[in-house]
């Protein structure tokens, strides 16, 4: 991920179970399930199950959505879901986490190029962004019936700069109409400027959800930038109990292990766009990325339970400190499709 301060927090102590992730809703988009009609000429539809509808076939609850921009659009994005949160691992180390799922559907030859995706991934001095999972399909329709290729993983990995890798593959088959559903997971030690979740794109987006989960021992600045309105912004908190390795010596000198239980409050941010144009750069604008429809949370301060806290962004000398400790500080907007 690009713009990630290389920070690690040691937590010492051992979570045993993974306290943070699971909280949110689940993607509405079912991976390797289509509805015959989403592939169907001059229909868009957006066969995904809405947070609220209850559908047990797995397919998700199937309705025309209104067109947008689609006399211009070489292709749309149907739905995009992405899920930021965080973990910690056997060694009590905290790890963030970001997952996505995201469906494109191909309207012409011009938008091929959505079937080419680069995946950006940071490298630190001692560790480094994993891309941990990724599946994928394509879809067309052939003699009334859906044909469907599965991804192969065949990736390709590059290095952009000296701090960055960009994951590169390619899906088979796409043509004029088809689909192609995405999903990927990354891992990363690197959690102070969390990427920005992308809103808009340069062709239309049908429905966009975000989910940011984080440990009320951090403090995050939040940034929204462009002119879309968001159909849903709120934030919720959950109150869980999980169980905590902990150690110390006894009186003859040896170590003992101990299982306790400690209180955890998450906060949970959820964003939903619909229906977004597409956003269209126009001379003499130098900077798009600085408009485009987006929201961005930035490390502020750490104070966890168990260690001391520290400011990092809510002065600006904070702020001055973290740009010029940052190596990859100015990096230029991302290339292809990228997170």
């Amino acid at each position: 991920m690009f713009l990630s301060k290389p920070i690690n927090l040691l937590i010492f102590f051992v979570i045993i179970a993974n306290c943070f992730a699971g909280f949110a809703q689940d993607s509405p988009l079912k991976l390797g399930k289509i509805d015959k009609k989403v592939l169907e000429d001059n229909i868009i539809i957006n066969d995904v199950k809405p947070a609220s509808l209850e559908n047990k076939s797995g397919v998700g609850a199937v309705g025309i959505l209104k067109p947008v921009e689609l006399n211009v659009a070489n292709a749309i994005i149907l739905s995009d879901y992405g899920h930021a949160y965080f973990e910690f691992d056997s060694q009590g180390e905290l790890q963030f986490y970001f997952f996505r799922q995201v469906r494109v559907k191909i309207l012409n030859k011009n938008g091929f190029d959505w079937a080419n995706w680069e995946i950006p991934l940071y490298i630190g001095d001692n560790e480094k962004e994993k891309l941990i999972k990724v599946k994928g399909y394509t879809y067309n329709l052939v003699d009334e019936k859906v044909e469907k290729t599965k991804f192969e993983n065949e990736i390709f990995k590059t290095n952009y700069d000296m701090h960055h890798q960009l994951a590169k593959f390619t899906f088979p088959k796409v043509k004029a109409g088809s689909v192609i559903d995405l999903e990927y997971k990354i891992s990363s030690p690197y959690y102070h400027s969390i990427d920005p979740w992308y809103f808009q794109y340069e062709i239309p987006v049908v429905r966009s959800e975000y989910y940011f989960e984080y440990p009320d021992f951090f403090t995050f600045t939040k940034f929204m930038r462009g002119y879309i309105s968001l159909s849903l912004a709120k934030k919720n908190k959950i109150f869980k109990t999980v169980k905590r390795q902990t150690s110390h010596l006894n009186y003859h000198k040896m170590k003992v292990i101990e299982i306790v239980d400690d209180d955890i409050t998450v906060n949970i941010e959820h964003f939903i766009a619909e229906n977004v144009p597409a956003f269209v750069v126009e001379e003499p604008l130098s900077t798009p990325n600085n408009y485009i429809s987006k929201i961005q949370f930035e490390l502020a301060s750490y104070n966890p339970k168990y260690n001391f806290g520290k400011d990092y962004s809510t002065t600006w000398s904070g702020i001055n400190d973290f740009l010029l400790e940052t190596s990859s500080f100015g990096f230029g907007l991302k290339k292809g499709r990228t997170i």
